[in-house]
């Protein structure tokens, strides 16, 4: 759908963008302290507006567009700003963990905020050896600290 199209659903001013005077997550965990970082899709706006611009230390593949543009798509090589190539073949879903694991780990002893968002894959053409359309498979991200809960903010 075009943009152009969307208006017809929308109650206030369509923007391509976040704004960088919007308050985000990473801004106010930035603010108290916690190291932040981003991996996935972003497509909150071009080159300017990107996650490093909206509180995060670290940006891995965020960008304008919502998933891989070039490259070999959901494998390496990727071709996505901000994620250098891994090996060839390398599926994106698991470096994205990969790169927040790394994060984690290299964070552990301090406050730190992580947001994963995963590229979605539905297509067989882009599902990994074994797995075919339809096939749910669940990456997992290490979990080194309790959760927080709405509203609070850990200050150790």
């Amino acid at each position: 759908m075009k943009p152009e199209l969307w208006k017809r659903n929308m109650h206030s001013p369509y923007s391509d963008r976040l704004s960088l005077d919007s308050p985000t997550l990473a801004k106010a965990m930035k603010k108290t302290g916690y190291a932040t970082f981003f991996a996935g899709k972003w497509h909150l706006g071009p080159e300017g507006f990107w996650p490093e611009n909206q509180g995060f230390d670290m940006n891995m593949g965020g960008t304008d567009k919502g998933g891989p543009n070039g490259g070999n798509k959901y494998f390496s090589p990727y071709g996505i700003p901000r994620l250098t190539d891994g090996p060839d073949g390398e599926h994106l879903p698991d470096r994205l963990a990969s790169e927040t694991n790394k994060f984690i780990e290299a964070n552990k002893s301090q406050p730190f905020w992580t947001e994963t968002v995963s590229c979605p894959f539905s297509e067989g053409t882009i599902c990994p050896s074994g797995l075919s359309s339809g096939t749910t498979r669940i990456t997992a991200i290490k979990a080194v600290h309790r959760p927080l809960r709405f509203g609070e903010v850990n200050t150790r």
